[in-house]
């Protein structure tokens, strides 16, 4: 999937991400359904799985806007979108 923000162009690579969203639920329906696991461990281990993928994002998101992740300048200046 391209996105065209103002004059960047972000390439977000749709099956990276769906992966890691599958592995992210997978994760929480083990952690869930692992009934050997004390509820407050299961809860915490949970959260962590969840604050570890917001820092994931949140690291993807700012190596965007520090133009380091997938970050590139358009060099045909929008000939693609029928625009000279």
């Amino acid at each position: 999937m391209d996105v065209r923000k103002d004059k960047f162009y972000i390439k977000i690579d749709i099956h990276k991400a769906q992966k890691i969203s599958l592995l992210h639920k997978e994760l929480r329906d083990i952690l869930n359904n692992n009934h050997k696991i004390a509820g407050d461990l299961r809860r915490q281990a949970i959260s962590n799985i969840d604050e570890i993928l917001q820092i994931m994002n949140g690291e993807f998101i700012k190596q965007i806007m520090e133009g380091k992740n997938g970050l590139e300048k358009p060099d045909n200046h929008g000939a693609d979108r029928g625009i000279a």
